[in-house]
């Protein structure tokens, strides 16, 4: 008798292309630093623990090679959209640093983003992206997205996804005003001072035309932006707690529209 059947084999391997995909996506293990072929051999062990629970809700074994292909792409599809769902919030965080580089005048300086290395953010996006984070770790962010792997296969058993358009369009939906909102709560006070720094450099220029206001507002904004930022940390750090109870929110509510009713 063979230790293995040919389903329980097809049932790992599916449960090895979620884990791969979520882990190639999300911050921290999707980060370039760790190796493809270490993400592919956490992947593995992975599969290996989840394995009694994804065999639970086992699905029958696809009749034919097309089946079990329709059935890994619904695998990376639920991969997929958990990952980008998750980089969403570091987006919000990089934003609201490109934003006060706006205002700030730092916005002609751009540097690789910090989590995909693809993409160019200015120096305080990436500033509050590393900042982000250490306090998603700290916070035990990492933890959860193991946890949300783990409850994925309790909801959304393999090969029973659900990918209802209008719910996911929605999410979609809501996730972009979320980056908005989370990008503008954490600008929001550095913006407010830039907005008086540069409502009394106007004042100063109208009353003393003589001074060359450009060459002494530049680095003004800078130093008063960069003092705001410090000022303002402790602050952030609530912030920046709230803005991870919200993605252990948006991820739940995810995990809850791609389960089978």
């Amino acid at each position: 008798m063979p230790l293995l059947t040919s389903q329980q084999i097809t049932l790992f391997l599916l449960m090895f292309v979620r884990i791969t995909a979520v882990l190639y996506l999300i911050p921290i293990f999707g980060h370039k630093v760790i190796h493809s072929r270490m993400r592919i051999a956490i992947a593995f062990f992975l599969a290996l623990v989840l394995f009694p629970l994804g065999a639970v809700n086992a699905v029958p074994e696809p009749r034919n090679l097309i089946g079990f292909f329709w059935m890994v792409i619904m695998e990376v599809g639920v991969g997929v959209v958990i990952g980008y769902f998750t980089l969403f919030i570091f987006g919000a965080v990089s934003f609201a640093g490109s934003i006060i580089d706006t205002d700030m005048g730092f916005a002609m300086l751009s540097l690789s983003d910090p989590v995909d290395e693809t993409t160019m953010s200015t120096a305080t996006g990436v500033f509050f992206t590393l900042l982000f984070t250490i306090l998603f770790l700290l916070f035990n962010g990492h933890y959860f997205l193991l946890m949300a792997l783990q409850k994925s296969f309790e909801y959304i058993p393999v090969g029973k996804a659900a990918f209802p358009a209008q719910p996911l369009a929605q999410a979609a939906a809501d996730s972009v005003t979320l980056l908005m909102e989370v990008a503008m709560r954490l600008a929001a006070p550095i913006m407010v001072v830039m907005f008086i720094t540069s409502v009394t450099l106007g004042i100063i220029a109208k009353t003393m035309p003589q001074m060359n206001i450009f060459f002494v507002g530049a680095p003004l904004k800078i130093a008063v932006g960069f003092l705001a930022i410090i000022v303002a940390l402790p602050g952030l750090v609530k912030l920046f707690e709230w803005v991870v109870q919200r993605m252990y929110k948006d991820i739940w509510a995810l995990l809850k529209i791609m389960a089978v009713s």
